[in-house]
């Protein structure tokens, strides 16, 4: 793709580099006629496919809502649920509409975290984050909220109904849960002693031979078995690995499928990222291939980083797909999911150039990659794929930010951690040797993960913290820290809250007179000293809008560059004085690779630049 300058006054508008959807579960319907369809649910659609004719009818959310999905189900009446956002809804896959939709919960963010039905044909559904429980009643269409089943933790992420009317809700993450609830007498009880619900979740769901079952992520016994269980009326009793009839669901995450085709038929694969559905046949062993049709206004993306061959790199996120931008000849290149190692739904989210290698790390999995750009890219030969995934680091689950060190040989990675937990790793990576150190959020600052990050001259690391928990655990510190770790010997020499009441230092940069520019979570700008351990300059910037992901980056001109979600602001690191260079034609929502001049940023699926002048937009007014 060659894009072409477009909206003026600086900007370009370089198009979408991934155009490409991910799925979000996908459900098998089967009508009394004899008639099926196959569904995918994504964000703000669902994808209706006739196995046998190959058509593909694209059925958008009501009121075009664009949101994502996170589980669906089929009922035994061939109708189609799912939930986005804060809505529940029911699609009729034959008669390609939808036929339901209500926003029950007002309080919650996400409504269909999960499903099942009863054999009376009511269908249950869960919410996030408060966990609350809804029925629906699909002859009445009344909605029925029993509340919350765990007043702690925010993931419900399994459900079942057993024959005798008890519902059973797997939940997670920070303190696991298996909760027993009777909605005709309103009965509700754990089946986790409280000495056992550690973190982790609770798993349940409705064998094929109609009873349920599900675990709690208990430790496995000498034999390798799982600690299964059976429940009924409300009880558990153990169960054999052996005992335990396969769930309706098959697959893993947002590839999961709920129910089969009664002929046989089986769903070897489907990605609406690669365009392709491949069904198998075991009578004749035939595979049939169908291209999924869908128009797409393409995929978020993702932090971006300057390449040192002069590119700007990146990736998507939900699906990961790993793209570049050539400034030189204009040309905007998509190279798929497949390049990115365990890339899935994810994306590439912190990078660290040192020399000629980008080193990026990934959500799921704290994922370490390493591209090395003097290389042409190769995903077919293992021992020189390029990039190539080099380690995984659940400490850093989540990762958000990353820095090379001066010695020409170390990376620096730092994030969350994973669901239910709380403070995350600081992660060391030599790129030569491959060495690696790894320094829990205990030795750093307890409770907290590090967000922001820069090298100070003397090769010192200072880091800004976060006392979020976005995997579901329970914030338990006030106020986000600044922290300075000797590089010799990784101990921390100073600690400091530099905003009473921050929960997060967003991002930061260090200028060439060694002051460090940060922005928190509320969009309040301040320099701190590292020297002094002093903030020498606090303004607040939330008029130009919301922070966006590496939103700060350094000019040639030695300016700082602050991208809002509404705003680039020039900083003179002199004076530290803020000015808006310019507002953007639409919402900024990720930064930011500064190249030849240009600062190139993410807006929503599409790239943009900005020709950066020394001239404020404010002073041009």
């Amino acid at each position: 793709m060659i894009t072409i300058p477009t909206d003026g006054a600086g900007f370009i508008d370089h198009g979408i580099p991934v155009a490409a959807d991910e799925a979000r579960t996908a459900a098998v319907c089967s009508n009394g006629q004899g008639e099926s369809r196959f569904v995918i649910a994504a964000r703000g659609y669902i994808l209706i496919v006739d196995p046998d004719t190959g058509k593909c009818r694209q059925v958008y959310f009501p009121n075009r809502l664009f949101d994502y999905p996170f589980a669906c189900m089929s009922s035994t009446e061939g109708f189609f649920y799912t939930g986005a956002g804060d809505m529940l809804m029911v699609f009729d896959p034959f008669a390609e509409t939808c036929v339901f939709s209500a926003r029950p919960c007002a309080d919650e963010t996400i409504v269909g975290f999960s499903f099942a039905e009863d054999e009376h044909g009511f269908v249950f559904t869960t919410t996030y984050p408060h966990c609350h429980l809804l029925r629906y009643d699909p002859k009445t269409r009344e909605i029925i909220d029993y509340g919350q089943m765990d007043e702690e933790q925010n993931y419900a992420g399994s459900l079942a109904v057993d024959r005798s009317g008890w519902v059973y809700i797997g939940i997670g993450t920070e303190r696991k849960n298996l909760v027993a609830f009777h909605p005709k007498t309103g009965e509700k009880h754990s089946l986790i002693p409280e000495e056992k619900r550690t973190q982790g979740i609770g798993y349940v769901h409705l064998g094929i031979d109609g009873n349920v079952y599900g675990h709690c992520n208990e430790p496995r016994t000498e034999t390798g078995q799982a600690g299964w269980k059976k429940f009924f009326a409300g009880r558990a009793i153990p169960a054999e690995e052996g005992e335990v009839s396969p769930s309706l669901y098959t697959g893993q995450g947002f590839n999961r499928i709920h129910r089969t085709f009664p002929d046989g038929r089986v769903i070897e694969d489907f990605s609406l990222s690669d365009r392709e559905l491949r069904i198998s046949h075991p009578a004749t062993g035939e595979i049939r291939k169908i291209p999924l049709r869908y128009h797409t206004e393409g995929a978020d993306l993702s932090p971006l980083v300057a390449g040192p061959d002069g590119n700007v790199y990146g990736t998507s996120n939900h699906p990961l797909h790993f793209f570049t931008y050539q400034p030189k000849t204009g040309l905007l290149l998509d190279y798929g999911r497949a390049v990115v190692e365990e890339g899935g739904g994810g994306n590439i989210c912190a990078y660290a150039v040192q020399g000629g290698v980008i080193a990026g790390a990934a959500y799921a999995g704290g994922h370490l990659h390493l591209f090395d750009t003097s290389k042409p890219l190769n995903i077919h030969q293992p021992d020189d794929r390029n990039p190539k995934r080099v380690a995984s680091y659940p400490g850093i689950f989540r990762p958000r930010c990353g820095a090379a060190h001066p010695d020409g040989k170390h990376v620096i990675f730092g994030g969350f951690p994973g669901y239910g937990a709380v403070g995350g790793s600081l992660v060391i990576f030599n790129i030569r040797t491959r060495d690696e150190q790894v320094i829990p959020d205990t030795a750093i600052v307890p409770n907290q993960s590090t967000h922001s990050l820069v090298v100070l001259k003397d090769g010192d690391l200072l880091g800004g913290t976060s006392i979020e928990t976005p995997g579901g655990a329970r914030p338990r510190e006030r106020a986000a820290n600044i922290y300075r770790m000797h590089w010799p010997t990784k101990q921390i020499l100073y600690r400091s809250i530099p905003v009473d009441g921050a929960r997060e230092i967003s991002v930061m940069e260090i200028d060439h007179l060694q002051h460090v520019h940060a922005l928190t979570s509320d969009s309040l700008y301040f320099v701190f000293d590292p020297e002094s351990q002093d903030v020498i300059y606090e303004e607040d910037l939330s008029p130009y809008g919301l922070i966006v992901r590496n939103g700060l980056c350094k000019g040639t001109d030695q300016a700082i560059y602050a991208l809002l979600s509404q705003a680039i602001i020039r900083i003179e690191p002199e004076t530290f004085r803020a000015q808006r260079v310019a507002v953007p034609p639409r919402t900024i929502t990720v930064g930011a690779a500064f190249l030849n001049g240009r600062i190139y940023y993410g807006s929503g699926s599409r790239l943009w630049s900005y020709q950066v002048n020394a001239e404020p937009e404010e002073k041009r007014e």
